[in-house]
């Protein structure tokens, strides 16, 4: 017969089961520690590598300092100048406002002048060139008459009749 089973013996076996169990989750958490604390994929390389971001966001932001630094005296020197040079800018807008102000009243000036001395002037221009036509027309007519009368008292001459039949190769018919 089997020998009975006693509470010890339960005990026992639950402690050795415990106690395996225990042992498996040990040696469980101990490979996780291990992979954990590795250095290439774990914890410690996510550190290593937070460690080296630190680093140069450090450096990254020394030098940025280092750089808004230079700008800002950069900065404050030519503001300062600006604000040295102002004054005399602000003094030349105003002498080239002045200035065209007098060049725009000369302007104004020599247009009144010019549009007073040329409106006179055309018209005495118009007047003089009709004045001239008119002679011209005169003369041309007085030409033109003292050619008709020239023609008139030579054609009853002899050499006038030769030359008219030779240039026009007809005989002269009636005199003027």
């Amino acid at each position: 017969m089997p020998a009975p089973i006693n509470l010890e013996h339960v005990l026992d076996i639950t402690l050795i089961f415990i106690s395996g169990f225990a042992v498996f989750y040990c040696w469980l958490l101990s490979r996780r520690l291990q992979r954990l604390q590795s250095l290439e994929t774990g914890l410690g390389a996510s550190i290593v590598s937070l460690t080296e971001a630190i680093t140069k966001t450090n450096q990254a932001a020394v030098e940025a300092r280092e750089s808004t630094v230079e700008t800002v005296k950069t900065l404050k020197a030519l503001l300062r100048n600006a604000e040295d040079t102002l004054p005399q800018v602000e003094a030349r807008l105003e002498s080239l406002r002045n200035v065209q102000r007098n060049a725009q009243n000369k302007q104004d000036e020599l247009n009144a002048v010019l549009q007073n001395s040329i409106d006179p002037a055309l018209k005495n221009a118009r007047t003089t060139s009709k004045s001239l036509l008119q002679i011209v027309t005169e003369i041309q007519k007085y030409q033109t008459k003292s050619r008709l009368r020239v023609l008139h008292e030579n054609a009853h001459s002899p050499s006038f009749r030769c030359a008219f039949r030779c240039y026009f190769n007809q005989p002269l018919g009636r005199t003027f």
